[in-house]
């Protein structure tokens, strides 16, 4: 996953300048159908879809988290062929809020989740880093 430059800017004025700055308190985590650039876009909408809180191991010796927790995203039953995943984002709040990181699925093409169904990210699937 690729930090936002929001969080590039925050964490580099932290480090650098002595900035405070407020991390989220959750992490929340999103799925979107094309890849969400530095603004988020293309986030699943509609039905039970919800973004899910993550949580996560301190960062290993080579600058990388990952999630110690199942999150399951329920997907919309809107669409009768379903939503084909392509990428997954980690967000300030809830709803709303500010994207603070966000990359591609390994599954090549994106996941198809059939309608009403849920995606899963096991412990240790979601990996986060700086590089």
């Amino acid at each position: 996953m690729s930090i936002s430059t929001e969080y590039e800017k925050k964490i580099l004025d932290k480090v650098l300048r002595g900035e405070d700055f407020d991390p989220p308190p959750t992490p929340y985590i999103a799925v979107h159908t094309a890849d969400p650039e530095d603004t988020g876009e293309y986030e699943v909408t509609g039905g039970l879809y919800a973004r899910q809180a993550g949580v996560f191991a301190p960062a290993d010796d080579d600058g990388r988290t990952t999630n110690t927790n199942l999150v399951v995203i329920p997907i919309p039953d809107d669409d009768p062929e379903g939503v084909r995943v392509t990428h997954a984002s980690v967000w300030s709040a809830v709803s709303g809020g500010s994207m603070v990181w966000s990359g591609p699925l390994d599954t090549p093409g994106g996941v198809l989740i059939l309608p009403g169904s849920s995606l899963t990210f096991f412990e240790g699937e979601l990996v986060i880093g700086l590089d």
